[in-house]
């Protein structure tokens, strides 16, 4: 995040390797992972997706890619952003990043989750833009009613970010999209998805609680 330590947090860790960066960057000196590792996933492309990464696992893929004694740095969370917040209300992540449910309604509640922890210099970043903008445009407003003072973004791969503070600034030169083309582009590419998960869903999805293979 800059030359100071920082701590980062990630919620929807999956198999971890977007911990990876942060695990070898000294100055990030604790990292919270947060996951209910649920057996099933909704998703905004209209169906859910089956889950099995559990913390063990994700800890054997990891000490796999990066052998070595960093174990210590992870502290991993079974349980939702809220229940995370409830939890460890003295976290002070500069860093997060939200990769969870991709569902409009899961992105807003993670983040009003976490906004609470947040220090008065902070990144919050989200994967995925590309399904949950709806949801995304939403935090927009709810920041924009409270007067909170904050820059955001639709960037390349899909990464939408909010800096806060002295990160507004340099956040603010990076590459980013025009809003009203990436809004329409992801829109017609989101609706033509889903209805083609409608007729042919894909193997390992879940659609009306019916697992398709």
């Amino acid at each position: 995040v800059n030359d100071k330590p920082y701590s980062y947090l990630e919620v929807g860790t999956y198999l971890g390797d977007s911990l990876i960066p942060h695990i070898k960057d000294d100055k990030c000196v604790l990292i919270y992972s947060v996951d209910p590792r649920s057996t099933s996933v909704p998703d905004a492309r209209g169906i859910s997706f089956d889950y099995h990464a559990t913390a063990e696992k994700m800890l054997a893929h990891l000490q796999h890619k990066i052998p070595g004694s960093w174990f210590g740095k992870i502290k991993n969370y079974d349980m939702d952003a809220a229940t995370f917040a409830e939890d460890e209300p003295t976290a002070s992540p500069k860093l997060v990043f939200i990769d969870a449910e991709h569902t409009n309604t899961a992105v807003v509640r993670d983040f009003l989750s976490i906004f609470p922890l947040l220090p008065a210099n902070a990144i919050v970043a989200f994967h995925d833009s590309n399904f949950v903008f709806d949801g995304l445009l939403n935090i927009v407003t709810i920041l924009n009613y409270l007067r909170i003072s904050f820059h955001w973004a639709f960037m390349p791969e899909n990464v939408f970010v909010l800096a806060f503070g002295g990160y507004q600034y340099p956040v603010s030169l990076l590459p980013k999209h025009e809003i009203g083309p990436y809004l329409k582009s992801v829109r017609q590419k989101l609706n033509a998805e889903i209805a083609q998960n409608v007729l042919h869903p894909p193997n390992g999805a879940f659609w009306g609680g019916i697992e398709v293979h």
